[in-house]
């Protein structure tokens, strides 16, 4: 048994590794703050980049909400919410859920 929760944590630890790299948390200010151009992604082919290196997971659209914190002529700031569980398998009632939320500046690029 005690095996066997070792592996379950490694694993899950490895998984959320993956997040914890470009994590802006708070807490982990001072480390993240040394890499801030590896974490700060800018333009459409660099967001989709730092996407596709995440773990596959598979997003419940229906729990989904976007807040929209403010919105000028040069900024717009909002946050996506939702619950999504991990891997591209079939998934059923019973799967563990997990919880987001993540914020975003889009900063305007000109004239569209």
């Amino acid at each position: 048994m005690a095996k066997t929760n070792i592996i379950n944590t490694v694993y899950h630890y490895s998984l959320y590794s993956t997040y914890r790299k470009t994590s802006h948390n708070i807490k982990c200010m001072e480390r993240w703050e040394r890499f801030r151009e590896k974490v700060i992604y800018k333009g459409a082919m660099d967001i989709i980049v730092a996407l596709r290196k995440l773990p596959v997971t598979k997003h419940l659209m229906d729990t989904f909400l976007v807040d929209v914190s403010l919105i000028t002529d040069k900024h717009m700031c909002f946050a996506v919410e939702g619950f999504f569980r991990d891997g591209l398998e079939k998934v059923g009632d019973d799967d563990e859920l997990r919880f987001f939320c993540r914020n975003f500046v889009v900063v305007n690029k000109g004239d569209g």
